[in-house]
């Protein structure tokens, strides 16, 4: 049985980081216009990447990535952690490979020192991340871009409340608007 490999930042091998590359320029090319239509690197290194991996011989089966960065939100900061990059090849999917990365990916988050986590997924997929213990936040706005003129993700919202000062929190990030900022994963 293929077991999953984690790295660190900077550690991914070329060859999976050019196969993750690769799939994520035709499952979401708007990361890959304009000035970044070369771009080389799968999250920013200042968001702390560290990715999750099924590989065998050399051929990548599925990846997920986990970035973290502060948050600002209602006046206080969370140190906040999210799935990022989601993907199976479509060979492989149904194989049970992504639910098994991402239940990995989860329990580094939640054995980090992560307040919350958030991310979005695409519509539909809520219950697989739900199966990982992540809550929709059917309630919550998501808001991108700079505040003075946000944007709404339109996506699904996805969170985990994982410190006491996350859990505490949890009413404002579903009454309150998130604004995640120009700098997403």
């Amino acid at each position: 049985m293929v077991e999953p490999l984690t790295f660190s930042d900077g550690e991914l091998p070329a060859d999976l980081t050019c196969q993750v590359l690769s799939f994520q320029r035709m499952q979401w090319p708007a990361g890959f216009m304009g000035a970044n239509r070369l771009r080389d690197w799968i999250h920013h290194s200042k968001h702390h990447p560290t990715h999750f991996v099924f590989a065998e011989k050399g051929v990548l089966i599925s990846y997920v990535g986990v970035a973290w960065k502060d948050l600002e939100h209602d006046g206080e900061t969370y140190k906040t952690y999210g799935l990022s990059g989601v993907l199976t090849y479509p060979a492989f999917r149904r194989q049970g490979y992504g639910r098994r990365l991402v239940d990995a990916a989860t329990a580094y988050i939640r054995q980090s020192d992560a307040d919350i986590g958030l991310f979005t997924c695409a519509p539909g997929l809520e219950r697989f991340y739900g199966v990982s213990g992540w809550i929709p936040m059917e309630r919550s706005a998501l808001l991108g871009g700079p505040r003075s003129a946000p944007y709404r993700c339109e996506e699904p919202t996805m969170m985990g409340f994982f410190s006491e000062k996350g859990k505490r929190g949890r009413a404002t990030f579903e009454s309150m608007p998130i604004y995640f900022d120009d700098d997403p994963w």
